[in-house]
């Protein structure tokens, strides 16, 4: 073509399924676009919010769909599986890459009915499901592990997860083989974009960037801050993100306005991390686990900014502890509190962790290493069947 751009070869049709067109912008649109100049024809089935013109001016084809995120809700589950099937019908993907639990469970029942040659599971972390047994999760996780059990078989079926501990989950509940499982650790981030910019002179800020839900530790960092107070630490404090009213644990409106009152600073949601970042001092992720690779971690380490996590998986997988950052017990704001006060007096460490982050994000989590993982197991899949033997 005239204008320099990859003419799709056949047989290199490629579909993503993500429930949020947030999250695909925020987590998968880069890869999407690496697929697209390596000459796949992209399509993304999401719910199409405020971000459906940025997805198809990266020349990726947009189709609505809405799939329920919560695990109760069969009559709504029913029909976005009902929907899926009519996507994959007329887009005819070779490649179905399916992003986090729901989407797997249904996409993939979807895939197989309507004949998909290739499908890609990739879990953005186990949630919540595989984390206790309270709530009715253990009566869930066994119905969603039959599902899963049935469906995640087969010589063109690949499942992606971003931790180690993720992979030992899997592989004991059997819902993958070895052969089959690959490690791609998080969605990559971009490490030129997120600038190293000196740090503000005056008063320091510790930053909690991540959805406003209680799972990602909000509620423990507001704790935190005022034992911090109560000791005579002086530093902002603050959050941000927006609510995230897809997940049962998102604070409402009146408990967002009670932390800005309790002198929790509440950004809201920004759309530029490098320049977020830039002003902060401190990074914190008091997160309860159940996730992926957190990409906030990354982020935080490309712009150079030492960082505290919960000592979880994914958290774990980013930082070395005392090497890369600290990490700290999570749901305990008085083992945050500390180590907060520990880094805010002590600027020589923090520059050095931040350091020894910044150079594993570099070399372990880059946009251009994940997506150079991703688009092997793409040729993987459109890899010729071999005959079997006589």
């Amino acid at each position: 073509m005239t204008d320099g751009t990859t003419v799709p070869a056949p047989g290199r049709r490629l579909l993503f399924v993500v429930t949020e067109d947030w999250y695909f912008r925020t987590h998968r649109l880069a890869l999407a676009e690496a697929a697209v100049k390596a000459g796949y024809e992209v399509h993304v089935a999401t719910r199409s919010r405020q971000y459906a013109a940025h997805i198809k001016a990266a020349g990726i084809s947009l189709i609505d769909v809405d799939i329920p995120r919560r695990l109760r809700q069969p009559w709504r589950d029913l029909q976005a599986l009902m929907a899926l099937c009519r996507i994959y019908r007329k887009v005819r993907p070779d490649i179905v890459h399916h992003v986090a639990l729901k989407p797997v469970l249904l996409g993939t029942i979807a895939a197989r009915f309507c004949g998909v040659p290739a499908i890609i599971n990739a879990y953005a972390g186990l949630g919540h499901m595989f984390i206790g047994n309270g709530g009715g999760r253990r009566l869930l996780r066994r119905a969603a592990v039959v599902l899963l059990r049935i469906t995640l078989r087969g010589d063109r079926t690949f499942s992606i997860v971003q931790t180690e501990d993720d992979a030992r989950t899997l592989l004991a509940h059997k819902l993958a083989d070895r052969e089959h499982l690959r490690l791609i650790p998080g969605a990559g981030v971009d490490v030129d974009a997120c600038r190293h910019a000196p740090r503000p002179a005056d008063v320091p800020i510790v930053l909690l960037a991540a959805r406003i839900n209680r799972n990602k530790g909000v509620m423990d960092f507001a704790a935190a801050a005022g034992l911090l107070r109560a000791r005579g630490v002086t530093a902002r404090f603050a959050i941000c993100g927006s609510p995230d009213s897809g997940n049962p644990t998102v604070l409402t409106a009146d408990e967002i306005a009670r932390l800005v009152s309790d002198g929790i600073e509440y950004w809201g949601y920004r759309e530029d991390m490098a320049e977020t970042l830039a002003s902060a001092t401190l990074v914190v992720l008091p997160t309860h686990g159940g996730e992926g690779i957190p990409k906030i971690l990354l982020e935080a380490g490309a712009a150079r900014r030492a960082v505290i996590a919960s000592d979880v998986s994914g958290c774990r997988d980013v930082i070395i502890d005392e090497n890369h950052g600290l990490l700290v017990a999570p749901r305990s704001p008085a083992a945050l509190a500390d180590a907060i006060g520990l880094l805010l007096a002590d600027g020589a460490r923090r520059d050095t962790l931040a350091a020894n982050l910044q150079a594993r994000v570099a070399q372990l989590f880059s946009q251009q290493h994940v997506d150079a993982l991703t688009l092997a197991l793409y040729r993987e899949c459109l890899e010729p069947v071999e005959a079997p033997a006589p």
